[in-house]
């Protein structure tokens, strides 16, 4: 499917332009974002794909191989240069067209310039006259071929399509015997015109399919909002890929298409803008409290207007913030603050200290204040025996990196729908805890707490952990557990998962998030990466239940990389994964053992391994124990109570085992890892890059 083409702007764009072959005339002037994006990244890939033959052309001898990789590298640069160019333009306006240089065919050792140059200096002599002008024969044939392609692309004609092309085609077959009897040394078995015709038109189709937008196919692009693989509505995607809310209306599930600014009623199924706002759906408006009668509020609290609600501002005072909290924000069940950039000290305390939260509906926000609450004394500056120090006590008895589980917390909140945002939290040896239900977290940022930042604990579902940063922890950044048998059944609706994570950065985590005694998690756009300061590097996600508490995560469009495990599954755990990043782990990518199961589509798990390890398991993906993984094309895993069966898409490439050779998949058990249309980087059958059973045929010619 590609989206919104309309034949009048499109015609009068070709009618103007078309005769000129796209070199004097900007079609992009004449399209939307998305279409814009395209043409600009197949112009790109057109470009960049001659650019590279013509480099093979000019510096053909081994002498001139310094020149050669120069001339490459000026190349790529530009190439991704005009991709980024048309990623933020398309960003701009809401829209994505996903694509980079290796999975356009231009860039990487399997690119089809390298590919071709490679087989034709093989056969015969790089230095020769006749195989660098070949190299040029071929090199105009592919730039007409692409641009015949973006054309037909903005206005579909397939007698057009080949008309376009047989000239150049013509042009090349000609060429290609008057090549050989002008220069007399066309040596050796080059591979003959037609079938370098019919492999760039298959290299150009595959550039156009990568980035047409089409929705059902799992990738995001364009004017989509959604792709989920299906085209059917009431799944939270709609047929047409755009996002739905779901929500449970008299013990029934309702599904619809809402304005950005709106939500869905959970009473009547219908759209509406949210409580404190005003207008309808697509046009809300923030309601400000304030502008009448100050807001309610006496004059020694001034009102302060919030998002959806308003409050009177309380003093920059642990004691006034307490106060607020027993009063549950009274009187207007919110609370603000009376200063700006400012650091609240909170002196340590115990569990049971006064921001315990037993509220409902509280809203707890910073409001652009840019205030800080610290615990006085900071968490690594309390004094500790060494047995609960990870490193060395320093001379005043206090430790860098705590060993500690329990200890003085920010808040806990214990009631339901409450809302904290808008702050930063220092120091503490706990940060936020969600013990209810529907409770949110949001735009908050952590820093250097001592235990867990934020988590959701107990059986309370539908928590929201947002926009958050936590970075430089000694030991787990967040902790969650809870209760699969308390969460809704219909994966539809928020209250499915136990806590629902979105756009968080850990950075300098020793574990950034453990998943741990049962429960239902959605993670998506999470990052996880070490910190520049040795200390605080990254060991990776951990997820995995205990004794009867099964443990069900799903993780998408998040990135690990540069930490130490990568992702770990162990015992009672289910995992979904897809297009997911997950790079530079230095002793594996993705762990699965125990009695994990887990399906894994769309990622990238690119050059992970090569370190040694205690702990068995090296490589790309490894599979353990009595653990089941299907990366694609399996019989089906019986996932979190449904059957699921990965489509593959995975990039599995440059993963190395404990000894530093290939491994992109190792399976240590006694069945078969399905591992089917993935892309393994290489031409040839990956059966050197896996170890033990895995079933990888087919395989992926391209990169997905």
């Amino acid at each position: 499917m590609f989206p919104a083409i309309r034949a009048g702007r499109a015609t009068a764009a070709l009618g103007l332009c078309c005769a000129l072959l796209l070199t004097a005339c900007d079609f992009a002037s004449a399209l939307d974002p998305a279409e814009a994006c395209l043409f600009a990244k197949m112009k790109a890939a057109a470009s960049s794909g001659a650019r590279m033959l013509r480099c093979a052309e000019r510096f053909p001898a081994p002498e001139q191989l310094e020149f050669l990789r120069d001339c490459r590298q000026r190349v790529r640069t530009l190439f991704r240069t005009r991709l980024a160019a048309a990623d933020d333009a398309a960003m701009a306006s809401g829209y994505s067209c996903p694509a980079t240089p290796e999975s356009l065919g231009v860039q990487g050792p399997a690119s089809w310039p390298q590919r071709l140059v490679d087989e034709m200096w093989a056969a015969g002599s790089a230095g020769a006259d006749c195989t660098r002008q070949r190299i040029g024969a071929v090199r105009r044939y592919a730039k007409a071929a692409s641009h015949c392609r973006i054309r037909q692309l903005l206005q579909p004609d397939a007698d057009e399509m080949t008309e376009c092309i047989e000239d150049p085609r013509q042009d090349l077959l000609q060429a290609w015997n008057d090549i050989a009897a002008r220069t007399g040394d066309c040596i050796g078995e080059q591979p003959l015109p037609d079938v370098l015709v019919t492999r760039l038109r298959q290299d150009v189709e595959a550039q156009a399919q990568r980035l047409t937008v089409t929705c059902g196919d799992r990738h995001v692009a364009g004017y989509e909002e959604c792709d989920d693989g299906g085209t059917v509505s009431n799944d939270g995607c709609t047929f047409d890929c755009r996002i739905e809310q779901c929500a449970r209306v008299q013990s029934g599930v309702v599904c619809a298409v809402c304005a950005d600014d709106a939500i869905l009623d959970p009473q009547t199924g219908a759209c509406r803008c949210p409580d404190g706002y005003q207008g309808t759906p697509g046009s809300c408006a923030d309601i400000d409290e304030c502008a009448a009668d100050a807001g309610g509020c006496p004059a020694e609290r001034p009102c302060v207007n919030l998002a959806g609600t308003h409050a009177c501002a309380i003093p920059c005072t642990e004691e006034a913030l307490h106060e607020a909290l027993a009063a549950c924000g009274a009187p207007t069940g919110a609370i603000a603050f009376n200063c700006k950039d400012q650091v609240i000290q909170v002196a340590r305390g115990f569990i049971d200290d006064p921001r315990r939260v037993m509220c409902d509906d509280l809203v707890i926000d910073g409001a652009g204040s840019n205030l800080t609450f610290e615990m006085d004394p900071l968490c690594w500056k309390v004094p500790l025996p060494q047995e609960r120090c990870r490193t060395m006590l320093e001379p005043d008895g206090t430790c860098a990196c705590p060993d500690v589980d329990t200890g003085t917390p920010f808040l806990i909140l214990e009631g339901d729908r409450n809302v904290v945002r808008n702050l930063t939290v220092r120091g503490f040896f706990d940060g936020i805890r969600s013990q209810g239900s529907s409770n949110v977290v949001e735009d908050v940022r952590f820093e250097r707490m001592c235990d867990d930042a934020f988590g959701s604990m107990g059986s309370g579902t539908a928590n929201v952990f947002r926009n958050l940063e936590a970075l430089h922890g000694c030991d787990k950044c967040s902790e969650s557990d809870g209760d699969l048998a308390t969460t809704d059944t219909d994966p539809r609706v928020a209250g499915h998962y136990s806590a629902i994570f979105e756009n968080v950065r850990f950075e300098g985590c020793l574990t950034p998030l453990r998943l741990s005694r049962g429960g239902r998690y959605r993670i998506r756009g999470v990052t996880m990466t070490p910190s520049d300061d040795p200390d605080f590097p990254c060991d990776g996600p951990r997820f995995s239940g205990m004794t009867d508490d099964e443990l069900a995560v799903e993780m998408d469009s998040s990135v690990i990389q540069g930490c130490r495990r990568g992702i770990r599954f162990g015992i009672l755990s289910d995992g979904l994964l897809w297009d997911n990043i997950i790079h530079d782990n230095t002793i594996r990518g993705v762990r699965v053992a125990g009695d994990a199961r887990v399906a894994l589509w769309d990622n990238s798990i690119r050059d992970n391994g090569g370190d040694g390890s205690t702990e068995t398991g090296y490589g790309g993906v490894t599979v353990l124990a009595d653990a089941l993984a299907d990366l694609g094309g399996g019989p089906g895993i019986t996932i979190d109570g449904r059957e699921v069966v990965s489509p593959g898409g995975n990039a599995l490439c440059g993963n190395l085992g404990g000894d530093e050779l290939p491994r992109d998949v190792e399976n240590e058990t006694a069945t078969v890892v399905p591992a089917e249309n993935n892309w393994w980087c290489t031409y040839e059958s990956p059966a050197d890059l896996v170890f033990g059973h895995v079933d990888y045929q087919p395989f992926l010619k391209r990169a997905p």
